[in-house]
């Protein structure tokens, strides 16, 4: 035999010698040769090495492994760093977090961005080696440690410390400007990521909030850290003249007295910012002339407030007298006043100081509009960063007030503020100058000078006051056991533990569990199922551990639900990417994109069908196949249901990447856990099912839900933790402090629910509430006045997001009301019973304007239905408008309009009408045609044309087709419907230029049922769902009828069998449902001769 070998990049493959007999290379199993390090040979001051003969093999250092490694493997079992006789050397050694993964982070930019020369995956830290107690020598061997993090018991800091562990800062960091792009800070990569799983549909339930110091947040896709800089006095004057900066002038403004002069006073006006100083505690002693009234406000916004910063609070006063805040008459006009507050059992006194007071703004402009004199005062006296305002000569409080609007044009943040370097360099550069070289220039002195830069983990520096983390895990995620030894290999890129093949792995790992495992049951029936919703575990193939949590799927569900199973496998990324539904988009998405019709992915809606449920035929329960009255097989399904299954499951995508299991180091995307769903690219149009209605018949409608359904039993609440930022909504809604929220008063029933105090009082806070009953809403300008919510505070830095419950749409209805994006250049249809869009106002008194509207919400972004809209405009004596811009928008405006991505777009209602119509293509298949009243008065010059409803619901360049139940010829049993072969039905609909028919339509809604009907006629004539009527006001409905297992409720002072009629019943699965009496008809033209 003979060593095989040579240099390789990989430091840690296995020791292979060359059989003589077979020519072939093969791996030594048992262990590693014995190392001797000889002093005759090896200058051993040239070697790192540990001398641990006072240490007892088989108690200190006791083997592991020792079937596989034959004793080679020996685990140290105490911590030696304490220790006097190991201390000085500890601290010489080569320490594995130090070693620099970014080399292999950035292969991809390798010809474009330079190499660092310290250790990394590819040139290591060189060998550590022990003597042992019996004279033998060890060699370190460096191992993963991958923690435990189930769903059940996630890993409380989110995998944080280990990510800031590894996070390699001892050499210069690199900027990589491009062009005139944004600089690319390099050099803080991380070997381990977060490895805080995203909440899921199979987690959820179990996630926690976590207040430790470095828990890190989920979803960063692999960037989980970012440089970030402290604008404090260090800063300020360091900054002062670095490249980039040189001939800007920022400062902080120090010396600005608040005073009567003042502009915005804190109890002025609505919306008025002040600020807080924290001050000694003694300083709130003694006698105040401010009332109480006013005194209690201003507690309430200081403890209600999210900001961070650790000396200043900057509050925004508005009027809430339900939550007590509401300034008191005679306080209008007063200022400087301290207030005394008790945070977590520790009082703080705050004064209210000057709303610049510590502003870093950037005052070049104005610096060079003054006389040479003063601007060399104001160079001399800014050097430190930090200005003096009243100490240059002439310069007065009143002037920075009435003169200096160039002054205040560059703000920059507070003194103490934190922010990423990014952020920092565009506010002192980039703002100003609009030059990316040159914020590129001053990000690359700030980003790598340690005085003035850190490592942190991202979301460091927009966490809110008191804020949490919230840290989910996942199934299945246990702990390596280190007495188990390192024996299969695990691949992610960075840091890699080489073993066998990865294909030969899959195999073994698998074998091993099959054969072995005490539960042989649950494996014979987790192979079956394997069988059935097959996966090739080719599908990732450099891995091991996505396919291993795949078939751990089928063993968890192996006595479980059938659907159970099929939910978690449809949402498996290695299912996704096998049957090619991963990234499947909609026609509208990839219409809008692309402008080219791409038809969503067919392949996993057909095996769906054939392979995973019902196969190709109807079959008896015995397994004969039904015939038709001919004799053929009856099939379950056809092409149209392929069709519009497809578009079912469109928009799923893999989340982002995380840290502590094994996954590919290329991608920021993971190949194991759970996807999400894509609100933009999903199909969100009517689908057929496989029974001849839709997908979505026997639900209740969307506008049935009450007004304030957020308060109703069955609404859910999700934990956001401290960031605001919701997951199932758009999110719209910034972390600024200066964000209008819902905030719930500690006497409001929905706080009690979401808060669940213990019996000191303190907040015990759910992953998943849902309300199980009606609550009373609280205050009649605050919850009582809402439709709906997004994200509500329960306490400062924790938010929960409220998850409507499941309901639908018709596709056609009239009485649709107009709305309108913010600058008037898109408008479309929304059902006015819905909270959808933001009101609107316009009027003759301030602030209203006569044709421009001004925006009216109680939060930010705050939608409403048409009539609370309509409510709202008259109470402050306006009406609701058809506006061409928005004249205010009084803090409710977020979002703009955006064709491509809808779900960012935000409508404000108007008063018109827009009717719906419906485009009939010649194979019938049809879209949803939008078409908006136009207001002649705005859209009467041409250079002002009335703008287009979104392309989707256009009556032009709409690809948005859906299968239609149309009536059939009582001979031929073909479809009926408008072609232009028919000339669109005898012109009953207009010809358009692309071969389709434009068909005026109406919504026909008749009752079902004139008296009780059986529970089989329920089940089988009744297609609408309906909420139960205890989610309504005690008596807003009543029970009128019972018999053979059918409950019927009427409103009260409604006759007893009308459309709104809600009938009682239990399906065969024990479900008890909800019955609308109503069928909904879409008929076009003034006949019924088309009718759907």
């Amino acid at each position: 035999t003979e060593i095989w070998g040579g240099a390789r990049n990989s430091p840690t493959d296995r020791f292979q010698i060359k059989e003589n007999m077979s020519d072939s290379c093969v791996t030594i199993k048992g262990g590693n040769p014995k190392v001797n390090i000889d002093s005759n040979f090896i200058d051993l001051s040239s070697v790192a090495t540990l001398d641990l003969t006072s240490l007892s093999t088989g108690t200190d250092l006791v083997e592991i492994n020792t079937e596989k490694t034959l004793g080679g493997d020996l685990l140290l079992t105490r911590d030696i760093s304490g220790m006097n006789a190991y201390e000085d050397v500890c601290k010489v050694l080569p320490d594995p977090r130090d070693n620099d993964y970014r080399s292999s982070f950035l292969n991809y930019v390798k010809s474009s961005y330079p190499m660092w020369t310290n250790p990394s995956r590819f040139a290591p830290d060189p060998p550590v080696f022990a003597k042992l107690d019996n004279n033998e020598w060890a060699i370190h061997d460096y191992r993963l440690e991958l923690r435990k993090n189930t769903i059940e018991d996630p890993l409380m800091d989110g995998g944080g410390q280990a990510v800031l562990d590894t996070t390699y800062t001892k050499n210069q960091l690199k900027i990589f400007p491009s062009g005139n792009s944004r600089g690319i800070i390099r050099g803080h990569e991380s070997a381990t990521l977060c490895a805080n799983e995203v909440p899921t549909l199979f987690n959820q339930e179990h996630c926690k909030l976590s207040y430790e110091q470095n828990a890190c947040l989920s979803g960063n896709r692999g960037f989980d850290t970012q440089m970030y800089v402290v604008l404090d006095e260090t800063f300020m004057s360091e900054i002062q003249g670095i490249n980039g900066i040189d001939s800007n002038i920022p400062v902080a403004i120090d010396g600005l007295i608040i005073d009567s002069d003042t502009p915005n006073l804190p109890c002025s006006a609505e919306g008025t910012r002040s600020r807080w100083l924290v001050v000694e505690l003694t300083d709130c002693d003694g006698a105040s002339d401010m009332n109480q009234e006013t005194i209690t406000s201003f507690k309430n916004l200081l403890l209600n407030s999210i900001d961070a910063h650790p000396k200043l609070r900057d509050v925004y006063y508005r009027e809430q007298p339900d939550h007590g805040i509401q300034c008191h008459d005679d306080d209008k006009s007063k200022f400087g006043f301290r207030v005394k507050i008790t945070e977590n059992g520790v009082e703080t006194c705050f004064e209210n100081v000057h709303p610049d007071y510590l502003s870093i703004y950037d005052i070049t402009e104005f610096v060079n509009s003054q006389s040479d004199s003063i601007k060399k005062e104001i160079k001399t006296h800014s050097s430190s960063g930090i200005l003096n305002w009243i100490s240059i000569t002439g310069f007065t409080v009143t002037k920075w007030h009435d003169d200096c609007n160039k002054c205040r044009k560059f703000y920059v943040g507070r003194l103490g503020d934190t922010m990423t370097a990014h952020e920092a360099t565009d506010a002192l550069v980039f703002q100003v100058k609009r030059n990316r070289s040159k914020t590129n220039q001053a990000l690359e002195v700030i980003a790598v000078d340690k005085k003035l830069a850190y490592v942190q983990l991202r979301g460091y520096s927009t966490k809110p006051r008191n804020g949490g983390i919230l840290v989910c895990g996942s199934r299945g995620e246990i702990a390596a056991d280190p007495t188990k030894d390192d024996y299969f290999g695990i691949l992610n890129g960075r840091c890699d533990s080489y073993g066998w093949g990865s294909q030969e792995q899959k195999k073994n790992v698998w074998i091993s569990v099959v054969l072995e495992g005490d539960d042989q049951l649950r494996q014979r029936m987790a192979w079956a199922l394997s069988q059935m919703l097959n996966v090739s575990p080719t599908t990732f193939g450099n891995g091991n551990e996505g396919n291993l949590y795949l078939y751990d799927l089928y063993v968890k569900n192996a006595f479980g639900n059938y659907k159970d199973l099929l939910r978690e496998i449809s949402f498996n990324p290695k299912m996704a990417e096998m049957l090619t539904f991963m990234k499947s988009s909609s026609v509208r998405f990839q219409y809008d994109i692309s402008g080219e019709a791409l038809w969503p992915d067919e392949n996993y809606a057909r095996e769906f069908m054939q392979l995973f449920t019902m196969g190709l035929h109807k079959l008896h329960p015995d397994g004969r196949p039904i015939l038709d009255r001919y004799g053929a097989v009856i099939k379950t399904y056809d092409t149209k249901n392929i069709l519009s299954f497809a578009r079912v499951w469109t928009g799923f995508d893999r989340g982002a990447r995380r840290g502590n299991y094994e996954d590919l180091d290329h991608t920021t995307h993971t190949y194991m856990g759970t996807m999400y769903v894509s609100m933009d690219r999903h199909d969100w149009f009517p689908k057929m099912s496989l029974d001849g209605g839709y997908i979505g018949d026997k639900e209740p409608l969307c506008w049935d839900l009450p007004p304030g359904a957020f308060l109703r039993r069955g609404a859910k609440y999700q934990l956001l933790g401290g960031y605001p930022t919701p997951r199932y909504h758009t999110n719209l809604y910034s972390n600024s402090i200066s964000t209008k929220r819902v905030i719930l008063d500690p006497s409001s029933a929905l706080y009690n629910k979401l808060c669940n105090p213990n019996g000191s009082g303190e907040c015990q806070f759910a992953p998943l509430v849902t309300l199980d009953e009606n609550l009373a809403c609280y205050g009649a300008e605050s919850e009582c006045a809402l439709d709906t919510v997004v994200v509500v505070q329960v306490t400062p830095g924790v938010f929960y997001e409220y998850i409507q419950r499941p309901c639908v749409q018709l596709a056609y209805s009239q009485d649709y009301k107009k709305v309108t994006d913010r600058h008037g250049r898109a408008h479309m249809c929304a059902h006015p019973k819905m909270p959808v869009a933001i009101s609107a106002c316009c009027g003759s008194n301030s602030p209203l304007h006569s044709t421009r509207g001004t925006a009216n919400c109680k939060y930010d972004g705050e939608k409403v239905r048409f009539d609370v809209s309509t409510k709202r405009c008259e109470k402050i004596n306006g009406y609701s408008c058809d506006y061409g811009t928005l004249h205010t928008c009084a803090g409710c405006c977020v979002g703009s309009y955006n064709q491509h991505w809808p779900s960012n777009n935000v409508w404000y209602w108007t008063p018109e009408s827009c009717p719906m119509k419906l485009k009939v293509r010649m194979d019938g298949v049809a879209a949803i045609v939008h078409d908006p009243v136009k207001t002649k008065r705005r859209y009467d010059h041409s250079h002002h044309p009335f703008p287009d409803p979104p392309q989707y619901v256009r009556s032009s360049k709409n690809m948005n087709y859906i299968t239609v139940h149309w009536p059939r010829d009582i001979y031929t049993d073909d479809e009926l419907f408008p072609t232009i072969d028919n000339d669109c039905w005898n012109d009953k609909c207009t010809p358009m230029d692309d071969w389709t028919c434009l068909c005026d339509i109406r919504e026909e809604n008749n009752r079902v049922f004139t008296s009780l009907p059986s529970k089989k006629d329920v089940l089988t004539k009744l297609r609408i769902g309906a909420f139960e009527p205890e989610l309504y006001d005690v008596g807003d409905y009543v029970q009128v009828g019972s018999s053979s297992g059918v409950d019927v409720y009427k409103p009260k002072d409604s006759d007893d069998y009308t459309t709104e009629t809600v009938f009682k019943v239990t399906d065969k699965f024990q479900k008890t449902r909800y019955f609308k009496n109503m069928e909904s008809w879409t008929v076009i033209g003034t006949t019924d001769e088309f009718k759907m």
